[in-house]
């Protein structure tokens, strides 16, 4: 099995955690709640929030919680 092969086997064997999470804005205290299948991606998030590019520019990501 060649590197690439190996690499598709390890990621499709890698378990995921669903969860919910909250984001608030800490200008008008609005809280946007979002569910994941995979709370690894909410590391996206907080890099979107800190490089200003997420959608909701005034956040800061608060808390994950597993189901």
């Amino acid at each position: 099995m060649n590197r690439k092969e190996e690499l598709k086997q390890q990621f499709k064997e890698i378990k995921t955690e669903a969860g919910v999470y909250q984001i608030k804005n800490i200008k008008n205290n609005k809280i946007l709640i979002e569910s994941t299948r995979n709370l690894k991606t909410i590391n996206g998030k907080k890099f979107q929030l800190k490089a200003g590019s997420h959608f909701n520019k005034c956040s800061v990501v608060l808390n994950r919680k597993k189901p």
